[in-house]
């Protein structure tokens, strides 16, 4: 699948040899062939931390948390954190279709710019 988000606030807080960034995001998720009852496209809210050493504009590491409630009125939490190499996310808490899939983690390539 793939995403879209619109960043609805930004924090940037700097230190002595880096920084932090703080986003809040609306996305909308799109699902490569759904399993039958769950939505092709979700939308969630995500507030990412995302940490830079200073001068750099690759980020050493971050978190992800985004909430859901999907069109069927199911909702899910997930966690994940990233790197150069992608991003870990975990379904934390899940109703619905999604308790099935409460602490699945996956392995997710992002090729969005933080």
């Amino acid at each position: 699948g793939h995403a879209t988000g619109i960043t609805v606030d930004r924090k940037a807080i700097e230190g002595k040899t880096g920084m932090l960034v703080q986003n809040m995001t609306n996305d909308v998720w799109i699902w490569d062939n759904p399993p039958e009852g769950f939505d092709a496209a979700t939308n969630a809210s995500c507030i990412q931390s995302i940490s830079f050493a200073k001068g750099q504009e690759a980020p050493i590491g971050g978190t992800v948390t985004c909430t859901v409630v999907d069109e069927t009125g199911d909702v899910f939490i997930n966690t994940g954190t990233f790197g150069a190499d992608g991003v870990l996310l975990t379904l934390i808490g899940g109703t619905g279709k999604w308790q099935a899939f409460t602490e699945t983690k996956k392995k997710i390539f992002s090729t969005s710019k933080y």
